[in-house]
């Protein structure tokens, strides 16, 4: 995803990365701020409240798009989480869907999320769908690695404008 956020950061509007706010959101947060985005920092659980009605305030006043693992932090892995749809739900805002394949890379299985390292000289496939305005209520079928080659990338993570 770096690789979408770099070329997004060049051709849109500011892009917001919503991030965890434990200390692995400070790795993140790094790779982020590298590729051109900003990170917006989120606790887990219930305390994620007040940072979220702030992130829904501030898309009001400003035009931006804001990226979230559609996951989570923690996965289960495709399983995807409210908060994209949310977001999209209460800023009356788009939903757009990116999912990535690599035509080789290595994959490490001992992760929850089968963690993706693409090889010198794969070639990055990145497709991307528009779904509208989604309800967190009535999420679309998304795509995800299933019947695709092992080396295709979870439809991991989306954008919400």
């Amino acid at each position: 995803m770096n690789l979408v956020l770099e070329k997004l950061a060049h051709k849109t509007t500011p892009v917001d990365v919503i991030v965890t706010a434990d200390t692995r959101g400070n790795y993140i947060e790094n790779m982020v701020k590298r590729c051109g985005g900003n990170a917006l920092r989120v606790p887990d659980g219930y305390k994620a409240f007040a940072a979220l009605k702030k992130i829904i305030q501030d898309s009001y006043e400003k035009t931006h798009s804001i990226a979230v693992a559609l996951d989570g932090p923690l996965g289960p892995r495709h399983e995807p989480k409210k908060l994209a749809f949310y977001l999209s739900e209460h800023a009356e805002e788009d939903f757009v869907g990116i999912c990535l394949a690599y035509s080789s890379c290595i994959r490490l299985k001992h992760r929850w999320d089968k963690y993706v390292i693409p090889l010198p000289y794969t070639t990055v496939t990145v497709e991307v769908k528009n779904y509208g305005v989604v309800m967190k209520n009535r999420i679309p079928e998304l795509p995800t690695a299933a019947g695709k080659t092992e080396a295709a990338a979870a439809a991991g993570i989306f954008s919400a404008y």
